[in-house]
């Protein structure tokens, strides 16, 4: 019964797909455009959750250290 289901929402999804593709607009004959707006978030974006969390230093932290000439833990 609920592979019956999945099958009339993918069928009645397709068809929707169809019809709409078939109700666009033609294209405007002799039209051009000078350029394509992409919304990317504008000023003001909180973007601090997208850095990288702080490291704590480690075994490799020491290696590089002593590597560079700094002391070693």
């Amino acid at each position: 019964m609920i592979v019956r289901l999945f099958g009339i929402m993918a069928l009645a999804w397709a068809f929707g797909f169809a019809l709409f593709m078939l109700l666009l607009p033609k294209p405007l004959d002799g039209f051009t455009s000078d350029a394509i707006v992409v919304p990317t978030g504008g000023a003001g974006a909180d973007r601090s959750r997208y850095r990288a969390a702080p490291r704590s230093p480690g075994k490799a932290d020491a290696r590089n250290r002593r590597r560079a000439g700094g002391a070693a833990d």
